[in-house]
């Protein structure tokens, strides 16, 4: 599905108004906020502050999904094994434990990988049997990113740009830094003060000449050393867990398409429950279960932007709520809250 998702009628805001919005903003101290809701194939929009639905914002752990969507387009095409030892396309150095884990084990958050390493040199290894316990990790993905260059042979922005941005008509997104300064929307602090991220963009621009599409995870480590900074894989500027930037159109193509893939769905670990809840991942997001009702979600939590997403594939709907301030998950959960008429217990495990 390329081009213009179609206009939702109707009330697709449920209870929330862009007066409800734009108090919760003033009060969290963020400048921007877009919302995009989605029902049947079609789409509506709500911004607060600035923010237009074609305002950049950075997704966060939103960049997650569009990864799983990519890999299991690989594994669909017979290109990648689920349960094959990711260590057998890729070998980390000094890692062999971190090689016996697979991209189900990873897409589920179950390989017992620390979210991500602050000690620089230090070996990835799980501290958890790999495939039985939940444990979330940006380190899982951006493993599976180094597979996904060596099963392609081309590198991992690139490969996204090809075969999920370009067919869904995702034209404003990227999971590089290079996007329309005038569309962007700056992330801001907890007191609303705008950080700046200027500096650094043009830090990667003048390491390398070629378009930040082109950068491996090679290129990504390679700047680190250069410019005296961590060679940390959460400080890799191509990141599949956590660097892609779009908007609130072009993540709603996304959404349309994705809801339609069973396989993110597929629960693989639970993790919470009780009381008719039930909480745990699938092959790529989220699994929420309550009082009947079954959503797919994530949130996103980089320093200025704090994100959420929930579909529910039972009814083909779904919504998402990008802010640029570090108390954006206060608007967030208010905003979801009443648009869905109830309280995820996400938000309270979360």
């Amino acid at each position: 599905m390329a081009g213009m998702v179609p206009v939702l009628e109707g009330k697709p805001f449920g209870r929330l108004t862009r007066t409800q919005l734009e108090g919760w903003m003033r009060l969290a101290d963020v400048p921007a906020v877009s919302v995009v809701s989605v029902a049947g194939g079609k789409a509506a929009f709500l911004q607060g502050g600035a923010a237009t639905a074609e305002t950049i914002f950075a997704a966060a752990s939103l960049s997650k999904q569009v990864t799983a969507y990519a890999v299991l387009a690989l594994a669909r095409a017979g290109r990648w094994d689920l349960d094959k030892p990711l260590g057998d396309y890729v070998a980390l150095e000094g890692s062999p434990e971190a090689g016996r884990v697979t991209a189900r084990m990873a897409l589920s958050h179950s390989t017992g990988f620390p979210n991500w390493r602050f000690e620089a040199g230090a070996a990835l290894a799980p501290d958890a049997v790999p495939g039985k316990t939940f444990r979330y990790s940006g380190e899982g993905y951006v493993y599976m990113q180094r597979v996904m260059e060596k099963i392609t042979g081309v590198p991992f922005g690139r490969h996204v740009r090809e075969t999920v941005f370009a067919p869904l008509g995702m034209g404003a997104s990227t999971f590089g830094w290079r996007t329309p300064a005038e569309r962007t929307a700056a992330g801001h602090d907890g007191q609303g003060v705008r950080r700046n991220s200027e500096k650094d963009n043009a830090a990667l621009d003048a390491f390398a000449a070629k378009a930040c599409e082109e950068w491996t995870c090679e290129d990504c480590a390679a700047f680190l050393r250069e410019t005296k900074r961590r060679v940390l894989t959460t400080n890799y500027a191509i990141n599949a867990a956590a660097s892609l930037k779009t908007s609130a159109t072009d993540y709603a193509r996304f959404l349309v398409t994705a809801m339609g893939v069973a396989q993110f769905g597929e629960k693989q670990v639970s993790f919470s429950g009780g009381a008719g809840t039930a909480l745990g991942w699938g092959l790529g997001w989220g699994v929420e279960t309550f009082d009947g009702r079954t959503f797919w979600w994530q949130w996103g939590d980089n320093p200025g932007y704090k994100n959420i997403v929930f579909v529910e594939p039972g009814r083909r709907a779904a919504v998402a709520v990008f802010t640029n301030g570090d108390k954006g998950g206060a608007v967030y959960r208010r905003a979801v809250a009443a648009m869905h008429g109830v309280d995820h217990p996400a938000f309270v495990w979360l």
